[in-house]
């Protein structure tokens, strides 16, 4: 949840309540815990820029850099060379030139991403004015609504007449605070100060990594009040969450001389479900889709019947498997962990022959009204009149049991 409030002591305050339910957007379930993940390029100007990154795991994280491939010189986190942490901030500031374009690799946990070899690119901008100052504080929180969010990468834009600005970010600290100068910021080129008024938004994004993250849109005017105010409080959401299926109502083990039917079938995700699939007695082989692209967090067709693959299955014990991911590349059931199984049973039970009997109880079963005879070999029974009953449910069509019975 998200709690913003303004105060009369601060030009500008801003509480995100982070609720530990994320996961770095797009990651990727099967992804290098010590890879570089969000990777953004931020506050650009003439003399400095900043990188930044979250991964799976915590690690150390810093930046080399240099106007040319080979590279040169190295920035560390702004917190220091020896910052282990899941989220990466690197102020790149070291005898930088305006209007010079700068190479860089990221290196996190001793791995190096050098963009596949190409190595990543930043054009700074020009010396300009110097702004006039607009200060904007903010308070992060995490989801017990009182521990300071240490860490957390804030990322600031402002929206005018639908054109958006450079992206600015800042690191929470140990307080719980964060601050930038809003008047600082820049049009995406780095070109120019971006221009913007009272009622434009400013969108404000905190990311936690595997804390949390949230989202705030004030206008400009609004994060300017000195009026305390509360917003409407915001859920989190858990980007290393994978899918989740709903529970197949029908029982396993079941015998089906039919195709099999889900009365509750379906799948979800916390942030946006993409992709689901299915296929039979194996989960190594080509899956089959059950949907795509789906819009939204949740995908149900309760009803929904086997009915392509049913025929062409043959009899005896048959499993389904499951399979679903989100749009943050999360998938779950690729290793078997959603199945459900059942007996295919097309062919009724055979006629017996006659059967003879010399106990006072005879058992004959058929998938038909009795048609073999029952030879009774005991003299002396008065046979009582049959009796017929189903030995399943009607829908099994399996057969049913005649029972005769005699008394010497």
């Amino acid at each position: 949840m998200a709690r913003i409030i303004r105060s009369k002591i601060f030009p500008v305050v801003v509480a995100l309540a982070l609720m530990l339910a994320i996961a770095p957007q797009g990651m990727p379930a099967a992804v290098n815990a010590s890879a570089p993940y969000e990777h953004k390029v931020t506050n650009v100007n003439d003399v400095s820029f900043t990188v930044s990154w979250i991964t799976a795991v915590e690690e150390t994280g810093y930046v080399e850099y240099g106007t040319t491939t080979a590279l040169g010189s190295i920035a560390h986190d702004e917190r220091g060379a020896g910052t282990i942490d899941d989220t990466h901030h690197v102020v790149v500031d070291g005898g930088l030139m305006p209007n010079q374009e700068y190479y860089y690799d990221i290196i996190s946990g001793g791995d190096r991403d050098d963009n596949g070899g190409l190595h990543y690119t930043v054009t700074i901008g020009p010396t300009l004015d110097i702004p006039q100052p607009d200060d904007i504080l903010g308070e992060v929180l995490k989801n017990d609504g009182s521990t300071s969010a240490e860490g957390t990468i804030v990322y600031i834009t402002v929206t005018h007449l639908d054109v958006t600005s450079q992206e600015l970010s800042t690191l929470v600290e140990s307080s719980g605070w964060w601050g930038v100068n809003l008047g600082g910021v820049r049009t995406q080129d780095y070109q120019a100060h971006f221009s913007y008024v009272g009622a434009d938004l400013v969108s404000l994004f905190a990311q936690g990594a595997v804390d949390g993250s949230d989202v705030e849109t004030p206008t400009v005017e609004e994060v300017r009040s000195v009026e305390p105010w509360v917003t409407t409080i915001l859920q989190l959401v858990d980007l290393f969450i994978p899918p989740t299926m709903e529970t197949i109502a029908e029982p396993e083990g079941q015998y089906y001389n039919t195709a099999p039917s889900f009365s509750n079938f379906g799948f979800d995700d916390n942030m946006a479900l993409d992709d689901g699939w299915y296929q039979i007695d194996s989960y190594g082989g080509a899956w089959i889709a059950l949907f795509t692209d789906v819009s939204g967090t949740s995908w149900d067709d309760n009803g929904w019947v086997l009915l392509d693959d049913f025929g062409g299955l043959n009899e005896g014990s048959h499993t389904v498997y499951f399979k679903a991911s989100d749009d943050t590349g999360n998938v779950e059931g690729e290793s078997g962990e959603w199945s459900w199984q059942f007996f295919k049973d097309i062919t009724p039970p055979s006629n017996p022959a006659d059967v003879h009997s010399t106990s006072h109880t005879l058992q004959v079963w058929s998938n038909e009204p009795p048609s073999a005879t029952s030879i009774w070999d005991t003299a002396g029974c008065l046979m009582t009149d049959s009796i017929q009953s189903p030995m399943f449910p009607s829908s099994f069509k399996v057969g049913i049991m005649t029972e005769r019975r005699c008394t010497p």
